[in-house]
């Protein structure tokens, strides 16, 4: 049977034995060597069975390659059945089996001296619990940022629970890390001049019975964590911040309600005594529990993407002060089946209301002199009326039935259809290319 590694100090000038940790011989000042006793090593051939010198390479037998096998017997290891052989330094052997031996059986052997204490698996190290208690803070703390970025900034919540799951994996592949076993191993790796068995005494000599507190404690640290979390966005809140080019104060973030959710929201028109004058980007973008939004009138801009992905939209009034609606600013509104567009907006942007699959109505004033790139397209629009000056993207209406008629013909002739917008070519009622571009 193998047992822990043993050394012997050696002076490398006179020979002669010196005590263990020394680096230099008291007699004569030669530097000393480390030596362990190891076994002697053979190799057995897989099909016959039959030991070889570990020189050899193939089974004399059979031709089978040999391979050195590592045997557990009983908690215990055994070589081979090889006996403890003469000293030998360490550097002249095989590093597999030295770190074999490192991680395997001195793991074996601190689990066999840990067994003999029948109250071992109760116990823990104050240092180890104060370790877990800390990872479980910084765990607490990243899933209590996890829902501030579906409470604030509305990160979807398929990813969310996603990355909580592999966050947790972590979690308890580290805490696993931190036992008393490993623990020991280190040590018995960092102190290799000192027996197991003294090691693994002196380190419980400090355990304490309070495994299943520290495990509460754990459990107390998460939940206060993620309770005080959710207090604070139970319910919604609208987060402003100082318009400097309109004046006033601008809509800066809005938090989900986690427990009290809006589905109606009237936006106040002032904060602090000051108008409400402005919604920045991406503010309710991907807020699903929304169905309806009143804005005040004291709104002059609403930035792109502003409300884009809200999927349940169905009713949003558009302030009359506004004069564009920008870029994707109601894209993915599945539910928006009908919009009033103020008159004085002069602008459409780019996938303004791109896929709103819903939109049947919408009132396009004759002061909208541009309709950018996919404005409405995908819509369920079958008939728009527009100023025959407007300039409009030849992908406005892509993907949609949309009639286009004319505010100077009294919106009742219908000159194009919304594929004329499309691809650039006439329909064979009225016109040519180049008329359709000129018009929009």
């Amino acid at each position: 049977f193998v047992s822990p590694p043993s050394f012997t100090y050696v002076c490398s000038k006179c020979g002669k034995d010196v005590r263990a940790g020394a680096k230099f011989c008291p007699d004569c000042g030669g530097v000393v060597n480390q030596f362990t006793h190891l076994p002697e090593i053979k190799k057995i051939c897989p099909n016959c069975n039959i030991e070889y010198p570990k020189e050899n390479k193939f089974c004399a037998k059979c031709g089978s390659s040999l391979a050195l096998k590592e045997i557990s017997v009983d908690n215990e290891y055994i070589i081979n059945n090889a006996a403890i052989g003469t000293p030998i330094n360490m550097s002249d052997y095989d590093p597999i089996l030295v770190n074999s031996f490192t991680y395997n059986i001195a793991s074996k052997y601190v689990e066999k001296e840990l067994s003999k204490d029948p109250n071992y698996s109760g116990k823990t190290l104050p240092k180890l619990e104060n370790r877990k208690l800390l990872m479980t803070f910084i765990y607490s703390i990243i899933l209590a940022l996890f829902i501030l970025l579906y409470a604030a900034y509305h990160t979807n919540l398929a990813i969310i629970i996603l990355l909580a799951i592999i966050l947790t994996i972590i979690y308890f592949i580290l805490l696993k890390t931190l036992s008393i076993k490993k623990y020991i191993v280190k040590e018995v790796k960092s102190r290799p001049d000192e027996k197991i068995e003294y090691i693994v005494a002196s380190t419980m000599s400090g355990a304490v019975n309070n495994k299943i507190f520290g495990s509460l404690l754990r459990i107390i640290c998460i939940v206060v964590v993620l309770a005080i979390t959710i207090y604070l966005f139970k319910d919604p809140h609208l987060v402003y911040e100082k318009d400097k080019t309109n004046g006033g104060y601008a809509l800066r973030y809005y938090t989900i309600g986690l427990l009290n959710p809006d589905s109606e929201l009237e936006v106040p028109s002032k904060y602090k005594g000051e108008n409400v004058v402005s919604i920045r980007g991406d503010v309710f973008e991907n807020v699903y529990t929304l169905k309806k939004v009143k804005l005040p009138d004291t709104i002059v801009e609403i930035r792109g993407g502003a409300f884009q992905g809200c999927t349940n939209l169905e009713y949003i009034n558009l302030p009359p002060k506004i004069t564009e609606i920008k870029g994707s600013t109601f894209e993915n509104c599945y539910s928006l089946e009908s919009i009033v567009i103020p008159e004085g907006v002069t602008r459409i942007g780019g996938s303004a209301f791109r896929d709103c699959s819903s939109l049947s109505e919408a009132e396009i004033p004759k002061t909208v002199n541009e309709i950018g790139s996919s404005a409405f397209r995908g819509t369920a629009l079958n008939k728009v009326c527009i100023s025959k000056n407007a300039s409009v993207n030849e992908r406005a209406f892509k993907e949609t039935s949309a009639v286009i008629a004319y505010y100077e013909n009294g919106c009742n002739v219908d000159y194009y259809s919304g594929d004329d917008y499309n691809y650039g070519y006439g329909n064979g009622n009225t016109g040519t290319p180049s008329t359709i571009y000129n018009n929009g």
